[in-house]
């Protein structure tokens, strides 16, 4: 199951799944960006009925997320912070903030989020995995999921390309890793 998540073109070809913080002007914005563009997806996909974005517009959404969630300098590591703001713009929609997610527990959630029609944000600070390394101390955009002979998979939205990865690695218990979830409870 995957929502329809926004997409990006330039030029009549498609060049993102959703927002790529490389995208913005401010090199400090293309750092520390992603809690903006995350935001921006979920609220594209909340407040738009359009699913197909033209690259301009979708950074000019991007930007002015930015001022919501402005990094310091440690990024944007707030999931309190994050989920308010977001609820604020969302005019005040209810949310659930899960904070160190087990495999069961977070399979189940994402799987009910996703059935339901919501997106969730994903925010990964550490992990001991490789297969997320790429991925720490960053915002993603939870779009689906799909299961397999293997397990659950999860699929986001990543500097505007769609990943998939392991529920049983992504939110695999180890006090090394540090996982937490935003769930919006939002009405179309």
């Amino acid at each position: 199951m995957i929502l329809d998540y926004p997409k990006v073109y330039e030029n009549k070809q498609l060049i993102g799944h959703g927002g790529n913080q490389d995208w913005f002007i401010d090199s400090w914005a293309r750092k520390a960006g992603c809690a903006s563009v995350s935001a921006t997806d979920i609220f594209i996909y909340y407040t738009k009925k359009e699913t197909e974005f033209d690259k301009r517009e979708y950074l000019d959404y991007m930007n002015e997320m930015f001022k919501v969630m402005e990094p310091g300098k440690r990024g944007f590591p707030y999931v309190y912070l994050y989920a308010r703001r977001l609820s604020k713009l969302l005019n005040d929609c209810s949310y659930q903030i899960i904070r160190r997610p087990r495999v069961v527990d977070a399979s189940k959630i994402v799987c009910a989020s996703i059935d339901d029609g919501h997106p969730l944000g994903l925010l990964i600070l550490t992990h001991r995995r490789r297969a997320v390394r790429d991925d720490l101390w960053h915002w993603v955009t939870i779009v689906g999921y799909e299961e397999t002979k293997k397990g659950l998979v999860i699929i986001f939205l990543d500097c505007g390309e769609l990943k998939r990865i392991p529920a049983r690695i992504i939110f695999e218990k180890s006090r090394m890793n540090v996982v937490k979830m935003v769930r919006f409870f939002y009405s179309k």
